[in-house]
């Protein structure tokens, strides 16, 4: 669905019957408006991390490093490694307040749903263009990411209806995944304890 639905087309083959207009290009640096709010003392708000996956909470890891001047982000904000970008580490945060380290790129969402924005970046269209605006490093992974590059990258973006109801099933569907994958973790955990008390 991710695929058909939003194919970066300007008349997608698959779409809600409601909808027939054009989607509009737009650079992501007309969509991302990136900020830079630095924490003022230590532990100021709990600690996130990006990752491929998606936004981590960070507390309880060891770390010897002061937090102060990291980066303050809000729900509904971007945060991307510039070294990962192109193995999908761009995510909006969905974990309330919290900072981030400093070496991350963050951004607001402007002149679009951020959640529909959210689910277009992770497409392997998006992917692809990323790793073209990356520049390979020392290492075969670690690939830097040119940002003036990255921000003259088009998208196409419906009217704010589309938008939402777009976002709206994504989202719906996310939630049914994320529902499925906590009950096969329990499922797990419920059978590794039953085989170490069977079979002592």
């Amino acid at each position: 669905m991710l695929q058909q639905l939003l194919a970066n087309q300007r008349f997608p083959k698959v779409r809600f019957n409601d909808f027939k207009d054009s989607w509009k290009d737009y650079r992501l640096g007309e969509v991302f408006d990136e900020f830079s709010v630095k924490s003022k003392r230590e532990n100021e708000y709990k600690l996130l991390s990006s990752t491929t996956s998606g936004m981590e909470s960070r507390s309880g890891r060891v770390s010897g490093h002061s937090n102060i001047g990291y980066k303050v982000i809000d729900n509904g904000d971007i945060v991307l490694s510039p070294q990962n970008l192109w193995l999908g580490n761009i995510n909006l945060n969905n974990m309330g307040k919290g900072i981030v380290s400093p070496s991350y790129h963050t951004f607001k969402i402007v002149n679009a749903n951020p959640i529909f924005v959210n689910f277009q970046l992770k497409t392997e269209k998006m992917l692809f263009e990323y790793k073209m605006v990356s520049v390979q490093g020392a290492s075969v992974v670690r690939r830097n990411l040119d940002m003036d590059a990255f921000k003259k990258i088009v998208i196409k973006i419906p009217n704010e209806k589309e938008q939402i109801k777009i976002a709206s099933l994504f989202s719906s569907i996310s939630n049914i995944i994320n529902n499925h994958q906590n009950k096969l973790t329990q499922l797990s955990t419920l059978k590794k304890y039953l085989l170490q008390k069977m079979f002592i």
